[in-house]
């Protein structure tokens, strides 16, 4: 596959705006690629809704979506990363303290399922993890394109950790790897009750939550957890993960699921997997960037994008633990 330029590319939005909502609360799009003026879906077929003023749209699997999308993925205002990065300050020192409590053995092996740009491996990685075990922190993405921005991000996250650490606190072994996640037959035996700790950032809303959980509560080990993050019902039912070639005015989206915060905890269950805790659900709103770390133009970016969507829920966030 090729990777498309990131001069000929720029993206005023990271989400794709629908004019309906679903009735359902899980939804998908076809993986084909598809060039056409989007007009009112027939009944019972909502992976074909229609976007502001019809305007053409292109359609293409979740990977390609990436493939496109790495270059200006950290930085085109995306209203949904930034929430989740705020957020994640409160969610992430419980899942750190669980699994640090839980963890037997010599070596921690921890995922971030589906990495993207490395947003959220830098976390795993920088943490402050037991100085007397191995941590291997590995990160799954199904775009290369992706991956090769996680790379550089991690990379220079363990050199300034090795810098303020300093040689006793070792740095973690890395291990990007390119993977077709919903492919379950494809993940090698190995992975099964291989890992400690498994943190899933954006990533639910692409897959059929069977899939999801039963692939989440594979590759755990027994009593081992799962920080799991996602676009909340609220905002699925208005937009889509997707972006706007500068150029061109098209606009590009792969496939999305709208997944309800009931069926979501019930799929979870079904695969052994139990919630700890509650479900922290989030609007962008003032506290949002109070909290954020996000660098100024970051958030004046964000801010361009945010009024539409002030009074909206946007985000949920749970932890779960395998049984």
């Amino acid at each position: 596959m090729t990777k498309p330029s990131g001069v000929n590319k720029t993206f005023d939005t990271s989400l794709v705006d629908i004019q309906r909502s679903f009735s359902s609360t899980e939804t998908n799009t076809s993986g084909s690629s598809t060039k056409e003026n989007v007009r009112p879906p027939p009944e019972g077929d909502p992976d074909l809704s229609s976007l502001r003023h019809g305007s053409p749209f292109t359609q293409v699997s979740t990977q390609e979506l990436y493939e496109q999308w790495a270059s200006t993925y950290d930085t085109d205002g995306n209203i949904l990363q930034f929430v989740d990065s705020a957020r994640m300050r409160a969610l992430f020192p419980g899942f750190w303290i669980a699994t640090g409590k839980q963890f037997v053995g010599e070596r921690l092996r921890l995922l971030d399922l589906g990495c993207g740009t490395g947003r959220t491996t830098v976390k795993l990685a920088s943490a402050a993890w037991d100085l007397t075990v191995v941590t291997e922190v590995y990160g799954w993405d199904a775009s290369q394109a992706m991956l090769d921005v996680a790379k550089g991000k991690c990379e220079a996250a363990l050199e300034q950790r090795r810098r303020y650490r300093g040689p006793m606190w070792p740095n973690p072994s890395l291990e990007l790897v390119q993977m077709d996640l919903l492919r379950y037959e494809s993940i090698s035996e190995r992975y099964t009750a291989f890992f400690d700790g498994i943190m899933s950032t954006l990533v639910l809303e692409h897959f059929p939550l069977p899939a999801f959980f039963t692939l989440v509560s594979r590759l755990l080990k027994s009593g081992a957890y799962a920080l799991v993050t996602n676009m909340h019902p609220d905002m699925g039912r208005l937009s889509k993960a997707g972006f706007k070639d500068a150029i061109t005015g098209e606009r590009v989206k792969g496939m999305s699921f709208i997944h309800g915060i009931p069926e979501t905890i019930a799929a979870a269950e079904d695969a052994n997997l139990e919630l700890i805790g509650n479900v922290r659900e989030s609007e962008l709103d003032k506290r949002t960037f109070e909290i954020s770390e996000a660098s100024i133009d970051e958030k004046a970016r964000v801010a361009e994008r945010a009024t539409k969507w002030v009074g909206v829920k946007v985000w949920f966030g749970l932890m779960l633990r395998k049984r």
